[in-house]
């Protein structure tokens, strides 16, 4: 009766510590002596020294981990895998989505509601037409009590309504100590007798809409060419000068050949 033999070869012995290798690098590997650091009994700090200050509270990530970690170990059901872990531990798990754009530190500004804004009839002294439908607020007492005062540095009070008779910013003029009644918050407005006839314009450089169609459409007929139009006249004017010539000497080679 043969008796089994065992390979006690090294080739077998290689190939079992190599997988052995293997298997701890994909493990924690914290008892394995050759990740294990030796220190010495009197460098280990069994308490933290009064002296330093306190640890910061522990990611909840960190916590799940160890949670996870200890069930593994006892043989518990942690329903979490190891590796999981350390993604999450490592940041591998959900990523923030990058914000994008300038000003991502600076503070948005609140939206106001339409009920916290004035109505801009109202603060002309006008009649609104929509009435208690409107969603703007009416209430002007309220705007004046939170009106910041007029602008000192400005002599001689609104300058709209000294030309005008009227200002239509009303009680957000912030010199408006001239034409508002703090009381009541009306907007007063200067006999026509005052107002010079006719006004003068408002804005000097508006220009009406038929001019503005006939610019858009390139049909606008102006008096003064410009530069670039005068250069592109000029060489007009040369080119057809060139083909009369050609035209020419065309004509005499001809001639010549009769």
């Amino acid at each position: 009766m043969s008796t089994p033999q065992v390979d006690n070869s090294p080739s077998t012995n290689n190939t079992k510590d190599t997988s052995d290798k293997k298997q701890n690098k994909h493990t924690d590997g914290r008892t394995d002596e050759a990740y294990a650091v030796k220190l010495k009994k009197e460098y280990i700090l069994t308490e933290r020294a009064s002296s330093l200050p306190p640890l910061p509270p522990d990611d909840d990530d960190d916590v799940e981990y160890e949670n996870n970690t200890n069930d593994n170990n006892r043989g518990g059901g942690g329903g979490g895998n190891r590796n999981d872990n350390n993604n999450r531990r490592r940041g591998g798990g959900k990523k923030k989505k990058r914000e994008r754009g300038m000003n991502k530190k600076r503070p948005r500004d609140a939206k106001i509601a339409p009920s916290h804004k004035m109505c801009i009839d109202i603060v002309r002294g006008k009649e609104c037409p929509f009435g208690d439908d409107c969603k703007y607020s009416h209430d002007i007492k309220a705007l004046l009590a939170v009106r910041p005062h007029d602008i000192v540095e400005v002599e001689g009070g609104c300058p709209t309504y000294n030309l005008y008779g009227h200002c239509d910013f009303g009680v957000n003029c912030r010199l408006g100590s001239s034409h508002i009644n703090m009381a009541t918050g009306d907007n007063i407005q200067k006999p026509e007798c005052e107002i010079p006839n006719p006004p003068p314009p408002p804005v000097m450089n508006v220009i009406d809409k038929t001019t503005q169609t006939m610019l858009r459409k390139n049909k606008y007929p102006f008096v003064c060419k410009r530069a670039w139009e005068e250069k592109k006249e000029k060489r007009r004017i040369l080119e057809e000068e060139e083909k009369k010539k050609k035209k020419k000497k065309k004509e005499e080679e001809k001639k010549e050949k009769r």
